[in-house]
């Protein structure tokens, strides 16, 4: 994005105050606009120990609020201990000539004059990176499809390994006409287990009886009603939905996939380490 910006050359000051006790000030220039409330992040290097400094220094690129038409000149002593001091402010307009000197009178807060600087001034424009928000893939499972989704579960030897004909999962997801990871428009979750056996599965959700049910759908799906699936017995679970937490760690990693940074994420009876015997 093309925004406009000034580089404010800073030269020198003259009849500055002494803030210091000791030793004389250490001033330096931030530079804001009239639309802006200081302190502004913009400024000139410091030099040491002065009331008539010689910066010679550059600010670069500073991008001009839409509605500015002033520049704000603001002088500070440097401290290192406390708060830098107040020592003066000015005002130039932008719509002053171009790259000529220009002595701003510096005053307090009361208005009283306390010294000037002479600066110069560019105007120009400049291409700043605008932030890309990051796209979210639609296809990508939600939090709330998991809230509604099937879970297929066929042990860890499922069908598809060593047989020829589909898993579970597969069929139910076949069994609305459309191979989308879906049935019927909601997410099917294949998990592993113990079971060396039958085609186990809950739902998150209520049961779609409109379509014949899961069951009905699983059963039909190898071209035999029989209440299995190639054989093995079609279960209904009554706990397979993830807890809170596995579905925490699924969002974790900003994908929900049943995985933790790839890694699958499996819930189990867990059991608190023996603190002694």
């Amino acid at each position: 994005v093309e925004q406009k910006v000034v580089s404010v050359h800073v030269w020198n000051g003259e009849g500055l105050a002494d803030k210091d006790v000791f030793t004389k000030s250490d001033p330096y220039v931030a530079v804001g606009f009239d639309t802006q409330v200081p302190p502004f992040p913009n400024r000139s290097r410091t030099c040491n120990n002065t009331t008539e400094p010689e910066w010679d220094d550059e600010v670069p690129d500073i991008v001009i609020p839409p509605s500015a038409t002033s520049l704000i000149l603001e002088v500070y002593d440097e401290d290192w201990v406390k708060k830098d001091d107040f020592m003066g402010r000015g005002q130039l307009s932008l719509y002053a000539p171009e790259e000529d000197m220009h002595v701003v009178d510096l005053y307090d807060d009361s208005g009283e004059p306390t010294g000037r600087v002479c600066v110069s001034f560019k105007k120009g424009t400049k291409t700043v990176a605008t932030k890309v928000e990051k796209q979210v893939d639609p296809s990508r499972p939600t939090a709330s499809d998991y809230e509604n989704a099937i879970f297929i579960q066929e042990g860890l030897h499922g069908a598809s390994r060593y047989r020829k004909e589909r898993s579970a999962a597969e069929a139910l997801d076949a069994a609305d006409g459309k191979m989308d990871g879906r049935y019927h428009g909601r997410l099917i979750v294949e998990t592993t287990g113990s079971l060396r056996g039958g085609a186990v599965w809950s739902s998150a959700g209520a049961e779609p009886t409109a379509y014949g049910g899961i069951a009905g759908a699983l059963d039909a799906a190898d071209g035999v009603i029989d209440g299995r699936f190639y054989g093995r017995p079609i279960v209904e679970a009554h706990a397979a939905a993830p807890s809170g937490l596995a579905r925490a760690m699924d969002a974790a990693d900003g994908v929900m996939d049943g995985r933790f940074y790839g890694t699958p994420i499996v819930e189990g009876d867990v059991r608190p380490l023996s603190s002694g015997p």
